[in-house]
């Protein structure tokens, strides 16, 4: 499991490389995260980043601490309503509640963390009224013929890295990891012998994750294709014969589900692992365990009935 710990370390890199240009009282908030995970750093630091480069466009001097004293709940209310739009491709387009609520959670503890530090007299986002959110009820995942056609897709693309990518897309439906923690794979979390892997999940949880046989001859046939590299057990490798990154399988993933009509990303492996467990089984304690759910309320966004069994349940009640 030394993935997760080298992954973090290169957030962490990169985030002090990105702060060399940031105003100071960034890199200071940044050394105050002592208790959050590197992914929460960074996501964190690029928010505040992009919230300080509002204030910049506004004639602030970021680098001026006196300035975030003056700063008022109207101010940030300005902003709450800045975030609720991005353009992308030429269009406008409304952000996600649940992107605008983590932008605002941010700068809250960014504010925070300026009262500890006697910068600001109190924190003006403690009553901004958070977008609320609504539970998509709609969750795009795949079916099974899309998921064969996806594989298909792969088999067929004469790629050199085809056996990474079907094993990275197989993985991602039948295991529902996220793409974190695929890519933090050591070969030596695997172990054949029980048919299980074992991952470090979001949270710092440690799960064993059980393989079928497919999914196993799978795997090894992609580490004799691997072979050995020295200094690197990642299961997965770019280019580079080193650990690959999320952009890597979200370029990936693109690729090969680009003629699908539905927009896949590698969350929505995670999505098609869920629902299509859940068809075949009808459990969704199982299917809660499987993709690592403490609360059985987000599993059910996976328990879509699908038309066919309406169909039946209809023809069952028929006999009534």
């Amino acid at each position: 499991m030394s993935g997760r710990l080298e992954h973090s370390n290169n957030i962490e890199t990169a985030i002090t490389k990105r702060l060399q240009n940031s105003p100071k009282v960034l890199s200071d908030y940044y050394y105050s995260m002592t208790d959050n995970t590197a992914t929460t750093k960074d996501v964190y630091i690029r928010y505040i980043s992009d919230y300080l480069n509002f204030l910049k466009e506004n004639g602030l001097d970021t680098e001026d601490k006196s300035i975030y004293n003056k700063i008022s709940i109207t101010d940030i209310n300005q902003y709450v309503n800045f975030i609720r739009y991005s353009h992308s491709n030429g269009k406008i387009i409304e952000n996600k509640e649940s992107i605008r609520r983590g932008r605002i959670a941010a700068v809250k503890s960014f504010f925070n963390f300026l009262v500890d530090c006697d910068f600001v007299d109190k924190n003006p986002c403690e009553r901004v009224k958070l977008p609320k959110l609504t539970q998509d009820i709609n969750v795009v995942s795949m079916t099974e013929d899309e998921i064969q056609h996806v594989k298909n897709n792969i088999k067929k693309s004469g790629d050199k890295w085809a056996t990474r990518d079907l094993l990275i897309f197989t993985l991602g439906c039948r295991t529902g990891l996220r793409i974190t923690a695929l890519c933090e794979i050591d070969i030596d979390d695997i172990d054949f012998r029980e048919k299980k892997i074992t991952v470090v999940e979001k949270g710092n949880k440690k799960r064993d994750l059980y393989l079928g046989n497919d999914t196993i001859k799978l795997i090894q046939s992609w580490i004799a294709e691997r072979g050995e590299i020295p200094g690197c057990r990642a299961l997965f490798i770019s280019n580079h014969k080193s650990r690959i990154s999320q952009r890597t399988v979200e370029r990936m993933i693109q690729k090969y589900t680009a003629d699908l009509d539905k927009h896949i990303t590698p969350h929505k492996m995670r999505a098609t692992c869920g629902t299509n467990l859940y068809e075949k089984t009808g459990n969704v304690y199982l299917v809660a365990n499987q993709l690592g759910h403490k609360n059985i309320a987000n599993t059910m966004r996976y328990t879509k009935i699908s038309e066919q069994k309406k169909r039946d349940a209809a023809n069952m009640l028929d006999e009534l």
